[in-house]
């Protein structure tokens, strides 16, 4: 289930997906997806499987139809290095770009260095740098180092909770809302996260994959 929340005087869902869905641009919005990673770690002689890519992807894309998403936004880390674009995560994104049927937006991250602009041209994607204004918004990679003016939505930070409950714990991704700011988790599976720390002013929303947990 999402969740209606208010950011800057708008309505917006949030998604189990880790995503954000804005109705009135009827855009989805997302963050870090770090594809190629895999294939980093392989080319390092790391025994990482392939499919990662693939199900974040078919997930994005699902995402994309089910909201009927007109247009989609990358809050930078779309690929994670340059070593990670080999022919056949070049070729899986742009069958995934095909498929989309939805302009893609990107606003660049410190691992989106490596790619080309020809690539992203060639790709049907508009990139540019920090920040995006679609007012109210401000959209980034790294958030803000103080409060900003304009409610921004950023990521970078691959933020993370850990519940626990007796002996047990677990560690989930999150939605980071602060100081006019909210951080998105990481959308990509194989990425690792930063566990947050938050005061009672902050609203934070633990994702399982298909429910929301305000904590």
């Amino acid at each position: 289930m999402s969740v209606s929340i208010n950011l800057g005087g708008e309505s917006v869902e949030l998604l189990p997906e880790k995503a954000i869905f804005w109705p009135a641009m009827e855009m989805l919005i997302v963050a870090d997806l770090h594809l190629g990673k895999a294939a980093t770690f392989r080319k390092l002689g790391v025994g990482i499987p392939e499919g990662n890519m693939e199900e974040d992807l078919n997930l994005l894309e699902i995402c994309v139809k089910k909201r009927n998403a007109k247009r989609c936004l990358i809050l930078g880390d779309l690929v994670h290095s340059g070593d990670g674009l080999t022919p056949y995560v070049l070729d899986q994104i742009s069958k995934w770009v095909k498929r989309l049927h939805c302009p893609l937006y990107l606003t660049l991250g410190n691992h989106d260095k490596s790619l080309k602009a020809e690539k992203l041209a060639e790709w049907g994607i508009a990139a540019s740098g920090d920040p995006l204004v679609i007012p109210p918004f401000a959209f980034c990679h790294h958030p803000p180092d103080e409060t900003p003016d304009r409610f921004t939505m950023a990521g970078h930070i691959h933020p993370q909770v850990v519940l626990k409950q007796g002996p047990d714990r677990v560690r989930l991704p999150c939605f980071h809302v602060k100081d006019q700011v909210v951080i998105l988790p990481a959308f990509g599976s194989f990425t690792g996260g930063h566990t947050i720390s938050w005061t009672s002013n902050d609203r934070v929303f633990a994702t399982t994959g298909t429910s929301l947990i305000e904590i």
